[in-house]
């Protein structure tokens, strides 16, 4: 499954609770989505719960401007999706949807392939230069120049990681 932007968000949660999805891939999704938000860049919380309320419940209000005080961070959502295949993909110039932020979650999501599963993935490594997609185990990322959507490059990168997984 693939998803952009909010669709990567729904993308991030089917995987996480549907075991029917192999593989689940979240493109520039950002906030409620793959990017961490504790890292404070990109959307806050005040922004999501001023503009999107229904997109959350209603005790997600107490961190309003009060991350660091959540118990919990994006990288517990990407961490349910292991064993199964995980892809993470942001764009340089869509600092709303905060790449590093992105890159550290699926990052520390790594540590449930390695330590529950036994499995290879990006736990603890550096982010990627631009354009130049890494895939370990079942866990991928990439980040290109460019904006907020998706490119045919972006798919490519996709297909690539899906064949890579498989092929085993």
């Amino acid at each position: 499954m693939v998803g952009h932007s909010r669709l990567g968000n729904t993308a991030l949660l089917t995987g996480a609770f549907d075991e029917r999805f192999a593989i689940t891939i979240s493109n520039n999704s950002g906030a409620g989505g793959a990017a961490l938000f504790k890292t404070k860049e990109g959307e806050h919380t005040a922004y999501m719960i001023n503009t999107i309320p229904y997109w959350f419940c209603n005790n997600y209000k107490k961190y309003y401007n009060a991350e660091d005080k959540m118990e919990f961070d994006q990288h517990f959502l990407l961490s349910l999706i292991a064993p199964r295949a995980l892809y993470v993909a942001s764009s340089v110039e869509d600092t709303w949807s905060d790449p590093n932020a992105e890159y550290q979650s699926i990052s520390l999501a790594g540590e449930v392939y390695e330590k529950v599963y036994g499995m290879d993935s990006l736990y603890n490594e550096k982010m990627p230069e631009l354009e130049s997609p890494v895939i370990k185990g079942n866990v991928g990322y990439h980040i290109r120049n460019g904006k907020h959507n998706i490119l045919r490059s972006d798919w490519m990168r996709f297909m690539d990681f899906a064949d890579k997984v498989y092929s085993k």
